[in-house]
């Protein structure tokens, strides 16, 4: 995708990128996708890691609750969060929502790498300090510093995700890079130009995930041993209220009031009746890709996921560095390279097919499915595979009866993640679905532009239980190890 850029026509040319370069719009949507984001990665670090101190070093009420209620934004699309946003107050627009509402969606991100990073802290080492410090000042200076990296890594993922989201600033009416790069390809199908305007965004993406890599090289997504996982726990007293009502507060503001606002919008059985008899085949298309996404994903997955958890020296360095590789890729960008290479390649059942849009689902959630799978290997001792070894248990044997089954947590939580986002992809999946092939996203971002809101807020609930039901069941059945 990028060569051909260079060589639109066979012979070098540099026209796109002049082009682009000499554009005192593309310079300012670029700014502005960078303060977007810098803005949203900040918020996001701002909510998450005050959250998350909350559930890993206090008494805070209902800690256990509270912690899975802070990961249903990540279930619900961001988009479908700026239409119930939309739904409420007709005059969400603009780049100051996009940050709130991006921001809203992504902090569960920034808490997942910060509560990480506080399990990895011996309780010995904080019980030390209370000796002559008082806990804020212990947080401050003897906890935070060691999380910091986790912490970094949070905001780095952050910062791509919002670089790269196309569907909250279309749905808002912000211009930002990504809209300009599927605008160039679908509406021109200009793919040089495309690429050229994606080139900065990918620049800046490929610089954040080597940050991100080297920030969390040879560190462990959670903790081992007992210091690490029995921390002090601070009592917060009549205090412990007041941070449940700001949880509740912060919940009710990313979760409450778009699901709220879109069941008020939908409160007609006609609604969904109608959604269902019109979107009901691709709500099924969305479903049955986003299944072979994560079920192949898995896969996939696992042999890197292995090289992640035992490997050492180089070999983990750079499959570490491949598999973060794709966050740094934009989701339009992905697509339109996704399509220049498969239709160049005489492969049948690829291009043209489901198949081509479940392979870029795979390419895009990939990073999430590895780290996944590569936490719960790690957790394996590795004396259960040495002793196999010495009785010659063949690999593949070692995989089905050691492997798989005691990291099936990890395997529920990466089948689970890909499902998530594959559901709610918007921008590769526009790019690559076939003809008469869409899914329940893209039939809802073209309702939004007929003005159907009592539609669209009934599949935009639809989309969210079809969602939550394959989740809830394969987590319940598979998301515990079994020995």
């Amino acid at each position: 995708m990028i060569g051909g850029s260079f060589f639109p026509d066979g012979q070098l040319s540099l026209a796109s990128y002049v082009d682009v370069l000499s554009e005192t719009r593309s310079l300012i949507l670029l700014l502005r996708s960078i303060a977007i984001a810098a803005a949203v990665a900040g918020a996001g670090t701002l909510i998450g890691v005050p959250v998350a101190f909350l559930l890993e070093r206090t008494d805070v009420p209902f800690r256990r609750t509270i912690s899975v209620l802070c990961l249903v934004p990540l279930i619900i699309p961001a988009y479908i969060s700026a239409i119930g946003w939309l739904s409420l107050f007709r005059g969400v627009r603009g780049p100051a929502w996009c940050i709130i509402i991006l921001s809203l969606s992504y902090f569960p991100i920034v808490l997942i790498f910060a509560r990480a990073g506080l399990r990895g802290i011996g309780a010995d080492i904080e019980e030390s300090a209370r000796l002559t410090h008082r806990w804020p000042c212990i947080w401050l200076k003897v906890t935070l510093p060691p999380a910091l990296p986790h912490i970094l890594g949070g905001f780095v993922v952050v910062f791509i995700f919002a670089l790269s989201n196309f569907g909250v600033p279309a749905f808002l009416s912000v211009n930002t890079y990504p809209v300009e790069t599927l605008i160039q390809f679908a509406a021109f199908h200009d793919s040089a130009k495309a690429a050229a305007v994606s080139v900065p965004l990918l620049a800046i993406s490929i610089l954040l995930v080597i940050l991100l890599q080297r920030t969390l090289s040879n560190k462990d997504c959670v903790a081992m041993g007992s210091d690490a996982t029995s921390p002090h726990v601070v009592r917060l007293g009549r205090r412990g209220w007041l941070a449940l009502a700001s949880l509740c507060v912060l919940l009710g503001a990313s979760v409450g009031v778009p699901l709220a606002s879109l069941v008020i919008e939908s409160a007609s059985a006609a609604a969904f009746r109608t959604a269902w008899r019109t979107a009901s085949g691709q709500l099924l298309t969305s479903v049955c890709l986003s299944a072979a996404a994560a079920t192949v994903g898995i896969c996939v997955c696992f042999p890197l996921a292995y090289v992640m958890a035992r490997g050492t020296g180089m070999r983990r360095g750079l499959v570490d560095f491949l598999t973060l590789l794709p966050l740094a890729v934009p989701a339009s960008l992905l697509g339109i390279g996704l399509i220049k290479m498969w239709s160049n390649l005489s492969i049948a059942g690829i291009y043209g097919t489901a198949g081509i849009v479940v392979v870029g689902y795979i390419a895009r959630f990939s990073p999430v499915a590895v780290r996944a799978m590569s936490a719960s290997i790690h957790q394996i001792d590795p004396q259960l595979e040495e002793a196999a070894m010495l009785e010659q248990v063949g690999w593949l044997k070692r995989l089905c009866g050691i492997l798989v089954p005691l990291s099936r947590p990890g395997l529920a939580v990466a089948w689970s993640a890909v499902f998530i986002l594959s559901m709610g992809e918007l921008a590769a999946t526009m790019l690559l679905v076939p003809p008469g092939g869409a899914t329940i996203a893209i039939r809802i971002e073209t309702l939004m532009h007929y003005g159907a809101g009592q539609v669209v807020a009934a599949l935009c609930l639809m989309m969210i239980a079809a969602t939550l039901v394959p989740v809830v069941l394969v987590v319940g059945l598979f998301g515990r190890p079994r020995v």
